[in-house]
């Protein structure tokens, strides 16, 4: 089928023009070409660049993961405070916030945004996407 390339930024020559050029088929279907790309959506959330490669499952778990892992840690903060304005103030200590687990929420989160670089990084398939299979 014939191609067309559009670059999503007029810049003929430049960093961006390499970096975020795509390739469209006669439908109209983008393929991204390059790893960069998934890297750079990677960036947005842990998972999304997996899930732009149509690795579903992979994606869709470490979207989670890391949605998870940031419920905990603002629970771990937000938990303490609310059960002290809900019992009463004059009888209750004051709120002591397990730093312990906002910490363990923010490596695992930081963990999992790592993992999901580095499974684009090393299962990214070393054919190019636009290439047809003959």
């Amino acid at each position: 089928m014939p191609t067309r390339t559009f670059d999503l930024i007029s810049i003929e020559n430049g960093i961006a023009g390499r970096y975020f050029s795509q390739t469209a088929d006669i439908n109209g279907t983008f393929m991204k070409k390059n790893r960069t790309f998934y890297l750079g959506v990677n960036l947005i959330a842990p998972g999304l660049g997996q899930v732009m490669l149509k690795w579903y499952v992979r994606g869709v778990l470490e979207l989670l993961a890391a949605i998870g892992c940031l419920v905990w840690a603002v629970a771990a903060v937000i938990y303490p405070i609310i059960t002290f304005y809900t019992g009463d103030p004059m009888t209750s200590q004051l709120p002591q916030i397990n730093i312990s687990q906002v910490i363990g929420a923010v490596l695992l989160f930081i963990l999992i945004w790592l993992w999901s670089f580095l499974e684009i990084i090393l299962f990214f398939p070393k054919k190019s996407l636009t290439q047809e299979a003959e």
